[in-house]
This record gives C-alpha cells, sequence and structure tokens, in this order.
C-alpha cells in the first residue's frame, strides 16, 4: 500500500509576484509591495479581521502557489484536488519566510517573495535560476491553530467519523450478507480460506495478493491485474494491514472491511481516487510469511502526509547521506530543502518545472544499496506529471536537463515519510535514485 502531499518550505516550492488564485485560476493584480526590515516583501491580497496569527509551529491549513521567477514550481490547487493542504510552519523550514507568514491571519490572502540569493543563503540555486530572479509564495490562509487545538479538533472528528464509518460497514456488511468478525479497533474481516494454521505479527515480513476497492465496488489498486504479488513489513503499512493480515493463516485469504481511521483518514493519496475518510475493502491472500529477499516495484507516487512526531531529526539524516556521499566518493550538491544531487552527464539545456510531464528512467535503491524498483528492470521509463510525484523527485528531476542523467539522494521527509510505501520502504527512508531524464513532454 503507498501512503501519501506536504508543504514545507524547506523544499522550497516557489510561487510568483502579481497573481491571485481564484478557484485553481491566476488573476493579474496591482502589485503594491510593502517591505519588512529584513527585506521581504508582501502584499496583502485579501486582509480579514483577525488577531491569532501563525506562530513558529502554528498548524496551518492553506492553499499555496509557488515561483521562482516565472517558472511554477508547486500548485496545491492542482497537486490536492484543489483542496487546501494542512501543515506545521517552522522557523526551521520557512527560514526568512517566516516574517511573511506571521503577518497572517485565518481568512487573508497574500503574495510573499525573497531574492533567491536570500531565500537560497547556504545552499546552491536550481540551475534554471539566477542571481537578482525572486522566490514567491501566493498562500490563502483557511485556519491557523495551535498544535493542542489542532489535536484535540482532529481526536473529536475521529470519534465521529468512526461512528460513520461503522454505519456504513455494517449496511454493506447486511446488503452482501457477508459473515464478518470484528476487531476491538473496528475491523469487520471476512476469512473464506484457512491456510496452515501460522500466522504473522506486526514484526514479520509478508507476500501477499490483494485487491483494494470502495464500497461501491470501484477497484483502486490491485497486484492481480500487475500480475505480481507485493512484499512489505507489515510494521511500515497502513494500520489497517498491520493488524488485519495477521488475521489469516499463511496460504488463507479473506476480505478486511476497514474504517477510514485505520487506513488513511483525512490526509488521502495523492493521485489515488482514494477520498479523505473513506473506507476501505480488501481481498487478501497471504502467499508467505518472511519470504526469501526479492526485488518489488514500488510506485514513485506522491505521499501528502502531514509532518508527525514520529519524523526524524533531519540532522541525523543529513549526516547519513553525507556519509554515504563520503564513502562512494560521490560529487553532490545539496538544495535548501536537505536534498541532494549529482549530475553525470549534461542534457541539452532544457529544464523541465512542476507543471511538466516527464519520461524517466530509473533505479530506486536505499543507503545499504537495496533495490526496491527500477524501470529499467522492466526495460519501460516511465512517463508522469512532476506535480504528482514525492516532492524530493517535484523538486529533483527539474535538476537535470532533458537527455541528461545523474542520482538523486532524498531524506524521508521528501520521500514516503513516516509511512513507508508499498510495504517495501520502510517509514522514514532515505532513497536513492539513478536518474535519466529522456524527455520533457509538456
Amino acid at each position: 500500500m503507498i501512503r501519501k502531499i506536504s508543504f514545507a518550505c524547506a523544499t522550497l516550492l516557489f510561487i510568483s509576484g502579481a497573481t491571485i488564485a481564484q478557484n485553481n485560476k491566476t488573476t493579474p493584480v496591482k502589485a503594491d509591495f510593502k517591505k519588512t526590515a529584513n527585506n521581504l516583501e508582501y502584499l496583502f491580497l485579501k486582509d480579514q479581521p483577525g488577531n491569532k496569527f501563525i506562530q513558529d509551529g502554528s498548524i496551518v491549513k492553506m492553499h499555496i502557489r509557488t515561483k521562482i521567477a516565472d517558472s511554477a514550481m508547486f500548485d496545491s490547487y492542482k497537486m490536492n484536488n484543489n483542496e487546501p493542504i494542512e501543515q506545521p510552519l517552522t522557523k526551521q523550514f520557512l527560514g526568512a519566510f517566516m516574517e511573511g507568514f506571521a503577518l497572517l491571519t485565518a481568512g487573508d490572502s497574500a503574495i510573499l517573495r525573497l531574492p533567491i540569493d536570500t531565500a537560497f543563503k547556504g545552499s546552491p540555486m536550481p540551475p534554471f535560476a539566477k542571481s537578482g530572479d525572486k522566490v514567491s509564495y501566493e498562500v490563502k490562509i483557511v485556519s491557523v491553530k495551535s498544535k493542542a487545538e489542532a489535536d484535540a479538533e482532529k481526536e473529536k472528528a475521529s470519534k465521529v467519523q468512526n461512528g460513520i464509518d461503522d454505519k456504513l460497514l455494517k449496511e454493506y456488511i447486511k446488503t452482501k450478507k457477508l459473515i464478518t468478525e470484528k476487531t476491538a479497533s473496528g475491523i469487520y474481516y471476512v476469512i473464506d480460506k484457512k491456510g496452515n494454521g501460522k500466522h504473522a505479527t506486526a514484526a514479520d515480513k509478508v507476500k501477499v495478493h490483494y485487491k483494494g476497492y470502495k464500497l461501491d465496488g470501484s477497484t483502486f489498486d490491485s497486484s492481480y491485474d500487475r500480475g505480481q504479488p507485493i512484499e512489505f513489513p507489515l510494521s511500515g503499512v497502513i494500520k489497517g494491514w498491520t493488524e488485519g493480515i495477521p488475521l489469516f493463516e499463511e496460504g488463507g485469504k479473506g476480505t478486511l472491511l476497514i474504517p477510514s481511521s485505520l487506513a488513511y483518514g483525512q490526509n488521502a493519496p495523492a493521485g489515488s481516487t482514494i477520498k479523505a475518510n473513506e473506507v476501505l475493502l480488501f481481498d487478501v491472500e497471504l502467499i508467505k510469511i518472511n519470504p526469501e529477499p526479492e526485488v518489488i516495484e514500488a510506485p514513485v507516487v506522491a505521499t501528502p502526509e502531514v509532518e508527525s512526531a514520529n519524523s526524524p531529526d533531519p540532522s541525523t539524516q543529513d549526516q547519513l547521506i553525507q556519509d554515504f556521499i563520503k564513502k562512494n566518493n560521490l560529487k553532490a550538491q545539496k538544495t535548501a530543502s536537505g536534498l541532494y544531487y549529482v549530475i553525470d552527464k549534461k542534457g541539452n539545456g532544457k529544464h523541465a518545472t512542476a507543471a511538466n510531464q516527464v519520461k524517466v528512467h530509473y533505479k530506486g535503491t536505499l543507503l545499504d544499496g537495496t533495490k526496491f524498483d527500477s524501470s529499467y528492470d522492466r526495460n519501460e521509463p516511465i512517463t508522469f506529471p512532476l506535480s504528482g510525484v514525492i516532492k524530493g523527485w517535484t523538486e529533483g528531476i527539474p535538476l537535470f536537463e532533458e537527455g541528461g542523467k545523474g542520482k538523486l539522494i532524498i531524506p524521508s521527509a521528501l520521500g514516503y515519510g513516516p509511512n513507508g510505501a508499498g510495504g517495501v520502504i520502510k517509514p522514514n527512508e532515505i532513497l536513492v535514485f539513478d536518474v535519466e531524464l529522456l524527455q520533457i513532454i509538456k
């Protein structure tokens, strides 16, 4: 199961000056910017009354577009299906831009911008940028909460949602005339076939065939359709699988009916048909517990996730990456977000932006060299929109020229974060990609 987009300013997801976002469109406005003592420029597009200003650590729900000069780099409207994203905002990640966010309250819309030399101070600029360019954020603040307020609100909403989910599951079970059992957490399950009596635990790795679908019967994922079961550690998938798979015996099969709180909750995977707070059903076949290692495909899809308390210390991850670079004698550069990259071959001088579709060959490995995915092994490059993949790719692919190749070393905050992916990438795993940018399509 692949987990989920989060906005973290550390990625310097960029937006431009004189436009305002309205229903996923941009409209020119007359730019009359004011300037702070630290040379941050700001323009209020809408200034709502309020005294609850954004502070370091505030949980903020917002829409945001970013640009460097005229190059669009990020658009939450497009990446999050026109829904706002919610993110802790800290000075550590926002840097000099935090001064601008601190001017805003719920309901405000504004453009914040800094000279690129200030925004990237101490870090190399993207190859398509030049000194004198402006890095700009266009933001629309929906709500501002303290962490305590956000946690209390989520707990209350979770209780309400659990009741809604249970009612939906009971109605589905009655309509389908299923004979189910229920766990204390709210999972319903059906055992269609017993196995050899052996059960997995959360510490085990398993090999599974599955079909994931919704209450309306529509399929959103299937290993059967791909013709290949998946292997993953049970500690690295959604809670409904960590708890649910051990209900089956090795060699057995059945169905899991999972409430949203044990699936993706409010954080639906980007690019998926799964909606926020959606109940999920899985037909599952537990083929093997602790199978022999083999290479498994783990699609590079976006994984929007708000930072959690389980997120690793960025400095610790950075040291691990530096050790990897030193050990492998790499000539790597670092972006402001913590992404490292190596240019092995230049191309034709043309760079993609987050608005482009690209065609890429790649190999993905862990720091220990374990390969988890490779388009080369399939002898087929992949084509995808840069707005629909993990943040490390959205930021990293534009660092290469069309026809060029190199390496991306991606900290977990720009990869799959605390959730891991596909069962093969563990939570908070650093990822290494050998990348060849074959074509910028549009």
